[in-house]
């Protein structure tokens, strides 16, 4: 994939190679990166209006500790830009936003209205052949090409939700983040689906000639319920909104340059969790397939003095570290309120100071656990596990589960030890109760 942006910022940087989000996907991986603490597993835990019916799903509550509100507390100003339908726009994350000095959300990931000027044919062409007839499939698609700078066929990017978002970030910058010591948090949903995407981006996956259309959006589905075409255009897209992004990095990256920011700035990269591509035989998310497809993401933490540069780490880094992290790059003084280990020594050549034999997570009804030797997935009722050698088989495509049995035991084991108790199941039925109302006063 062409991402030069990203690419320079990790050769300016220390860059992470087994980073395991704790808690997934898009809501709990966020309250682990802003709170600082384990998410999983997801005890007690049941639906609140407007949040996804998943076991982890729940707000941020008012007077929790958050990154913001220690640095908050330290001096710094606050800022936060996001198109994440749910932190920037459900009212369960209401004091979420309230933390932050400056909180600018932007419609357009899950937009609503009239589709004007986007026909029905065109939104049709965007879409699997077996979404066709489902009408609702077709005017979800109608409504995002309208929100998202869809005209004549073409994208125009500063009409994205992504190109939005990214501008409102720059004009933050200018405007809030010169005279204080800031904190500045970026928060872009793609290369989530839908996607709308330019030309330009599509056209570094294409051959020469090649018109092959962008896909627009997918069901998560077994790839056999795509034709090669369509699983080809799926690729191609997620790669092509993917480099999109990472030029709206390289402009938000330049803005700081500009500013005179970069030289006193910590720029740390994350991601909340991956997609699959086809890979396992799926497209999208399943809490199922637990593999590093899903699992592994991307951390970047660049110091401005240069400490690290170019280097790489394979220390088990998970998404509460990041709060911890920031707050000892910035120099302010540690906080109770953090869990996670602080990942800063590792810059200088050190290692934290907390020992991480294994790292583990978990999504839904499902958990992983992952060591040198072994990557194990199971579902929480322990009537299905999947356990990968990664000495002898490092793709992990055999699943030899029923043949060490022991080391699937002996791994769950490990991960009950550290969380101090077995992670719940829910039913069916603990999934679909009535979800719980926003308090008054929220």
């Amino acid at each position: 994939m062409h991402t030069p942006n990203i690419d320079a910022l990790a050769d300016g940087g220390v860059r992470f190679t087994r980073v395991f989000p704790e808690a997934m996907p898009t809501v709990p991986t966020r309250r682990s990166i802003m709170t600082g603490r384990r998410v999983f597993p997801f005890h007690d835990w049941q639906p609140w209006v407007g949040l996804g019916t998943t076991p982890g799903w729940e707000p941020i509550e008012p007077g929790t500790p958050t990154l913001a509100t220690e640095l908050g507390d330290r001096g710094y100003r606050t800022a936060c830009v996001t198109d994440n339908p749910f932190l920037g726009f459900s009212w369960t994350y209401r004091p979420f936003r309230r933390s932050f000095d400056r909180f600018i959300p932007v419609p357009g990931q899950i937009p609503r209205g009239r589709p004007d000027g986007i026909g029905v044919r065109e939104a049709r062409r965007l879409i699997p052949r077996n979404r066709w007839d489902e009408l609702r499939h077709v005017e979800d698609m109608r409504q995002y090409l309208a929100a998202n700078g869809g005209r004549d066929g073409e994208i125009r990017e500063a009409e994205t939700a992504t190109g939005r978002t990214f501008a409102a970030a720059q004009w933050v910058a200018r405007k809030m983040l010169t005279q204080r010591p800031f904190l500045l948090v970026v928060d872009g949903f793609d290369p989530h689906e839908p996607w709308a995407v330019p030309s330009r981006y599509l056209d570094l996956y294409r051959e020469p000639g090649d018109e092959t259309l962008p896909m627009g959006d997918i069901g998560y589905t077994p790839k056999d319920e795509l034709t090669p075409d369509e699983l080809r255009r799926v690729r191609m897209t997620y790669s092509a909104t993917l480099s999109m992004v990472d030029n709206q990095v390289g402009m938000l990256l330049d803005s700081l340059e500009h500013l005179g920011l970069a030289e006193s700035t910590v720029v740390m990269l994350v991601s909340d969790h991956g997609f699959h591509l086809g890979e396992r035989d799926w497209i999208g998310k399943s809490a199922w397939r637990l593999t590093p497809e899903l699992t592994q993401v991307p951390l970047i933490v660049r110091d401005p003095d240069g400490r690290g540069a170019g280097t790489a780490s394979d220390w088990f880094a998970n998404t509460h570290d990041l709060a911890p992290t920031l707050l000892s790059l910035s120099g302010a003084r540690p906080s109770s309120a953090f869990q996670g280990a602080d990942l800063s020594p590792i810059a200088d050549g050190g290692v934290p100071d907390e020992h991480r034999p294994i790292t583990y997570g978990g999504y839904s009804n499902h958990s992983f656990v992952r060591s040198d030797r072994w990557a194990m997935v199971t579902n929480n009722r322990r009537t299905g596990a999947m356990l990968f050698d990664l000495e002898r088989d490092p793709g992990e495509r055999d699943d030899i589960s029923k043949r060490r049995p022991g080391v699937v035991a002996d791994l769950y084991r490990q991960m009950v030890e550290h969380v101090g108790s077995e992670p719940p199941f829910y039913s069916q039925d603990d999934l679909v109760r009535k979800p719980r109302a926003v308090p008054s006063g929220w």
